[in-house]
């Protein structure tokens, strides 16, 4: 691809007071039984309770299904048997690309670069757009690429990626593909066909549609390639 640069703009649009545990105390006024007050206030957390009190502790503790009780007995936990952890054939010398790719394969990158193709021609067909030209996996895996450095690497504005002011510019985006191409790609990228999108509203709604086929596509390889406890 041609490495053009521009500097077109692209425009985007408990704290809990906590107070000592006794201050309440040194506020508390006594009343005609001020004696009794504060000889309850005072009583230190281990003192003995009142017969009641005890009495509706136990009740809560023995409960309707008998699990709990007052009385100490030995509890029996089985041993965890169960296997768990990494469930592919990578070797020691796999590289994290290696590991994306294992949830995020070329059947998906192929959906993605046909949808977005499709979505392209319908919009053009309505708004011309003579600078765009079909996708394809390849450019589609450094659209992505791209998408995570800009989570890392962070600009206040897109156009710095492609700036000639060296203090900007990031000569590895740059490099990859022109700001006006990476435009067209995030203007028209779409993961499905969007046509029959339920209505708000409706039994069918759901708000994640537009991407609920990549997330099922990566959750079912993730549990593919890991196993973990529960799954």
């Amino acid at each position: 691809m041609a490495d053009v640069n521009s500097d077109t703009e692209l425009d985007y649009e408990s704290d809990v007071d906590i107070s000592p545990e006794n201050d309440f105390l040194e506020d508390v006024e006594p009343d005609d039984d001020g004696a009794e007050v504060a000889a309850v206030a005072t009583q230190p957390a281990h003192a003995a309770v009142p017969a009641d009190a005890a009495q509706v502790a136990a009740l809560a503790l023995n409960g309707e299904d008998g699990d709990w009780s007052p009385e100490a007995t030995d509890i029996i936990i089985q041993d965890f048997t169960e296997h768990t952890g990494p469930r592919h054939n990578l070797g020691p010398h796999a590289c994290p690309l290696d590991f994306f790719w294992l949830m995020f394969p070329i059947a998906l990158l192929t959906i993605l670069v046909e949808e977005t193709n499709c979505y392209a021609q319908q919009c053009i067909m309505r708004v011309p757009n003579s600078s765009w030209y079909d996708t394809d996996i390849n450019e589609m895996r450094a659209f992505l690429a791209i998408q995570i450095i800009f989570g890392i690497k962070q600009q206040p504005q897109l156009w710095m990626y492609w700036s000639e002011d060296r203090r900007f510019n990031d000569a590895w985006v740059s490099g990859i593909m022109t700001i006006q191409r990476f435009k067209n790609l995030s203007r028209y990228f779409h993961c499905r066909d969007t046509s029959a999108t339920p209505p708000r509203g409706s039994e069918n709604y759901d708000p994640l549609f537009k991407v609920r086929n990549v997330i099922q596509t990566t959750r079912g390889l993730l549990m593919n390639v890991f196993k973990s406890v529960g799954i």
